[in-house]
């Protein structure tokens, strides 16, 4: 048996990126690895079945919804006695609303007094997050929007500029003929 700690946002804006950290430890206890944990958000800690080698995979439930981008270049790792496992994943909010990652760990299964990988879920968990769509209507470009207001309100201002200047131009002009 061993213990795993990782951080989970409960909330995120569209285009805003956080890292998710998860670590694995056969010797130390769940509190330890909770303050192992650096990134933000909530941090849940569970008892798991160990093995040598373990795979840890961050899906989301809709594909669309985030990027996610792990830091490891392979989601299995070998499990040290002395020290924590660790994956990592750059997780990027797309598409707005409540949205679910599912976080997923594999273990190998012994037979024989041989172990075989094979996909044994021995930890499943499904992280809700609500993503605001706020962050793009905060990038947006609002320079283009004021330059068509401006201009809006420029071109009738300087026509009338120009047809009051006619109307006095008329009006000078009639008066010198009488």
């Amino acid at each position: 048996m061993g213990h795993i700690a990782y951080n989970a946002p409960a909330a995120m804006q569209v285009e805003q990126t956080v890292d998710i950290q998860l670590l694995l430890s056969p010797s130390a206890s769940p509190d330890d690895l909770k303050k192992q944990v650096v990134e933000t958000g909530q941090v849940t800690a569970a008892e798991i079945l160990v093995t040598p080698l373990m795979k840890a995979e961050l899906i989301s439930e809709d594909p669309q919804a985030f990027g996610i981008q792990p830091f490891q270049d392979k989601p299995e790792q070998v499990v040290l006695m002395d020290s924590p496992t660790q994956w990592r994943w750059s997780v990027t909010a797309k598409k707005s609303g409540n949205q679910v990652l599912t976080l997923t760990i594999f273990r190998q299964v012994q037979y024989n007094g041989q172990m075989y990988w094979r996909m044994l879920e021995t930890y499943k968990n499904n992280i809700h997050i609500t993503v605001n769509p706020i962050q793009p209507i905060l990038h947006f470009d609002w320079k283009w929007l004021a330059g068509i207001l401006l201009t809006a309100i420029l071109i009738p201002a300087l026509w009338r500029f120009i047809d009051q200047r006619n109307k006095k131009k008329e009006a000078a002009g009639g008066a010198k003929t009488q």
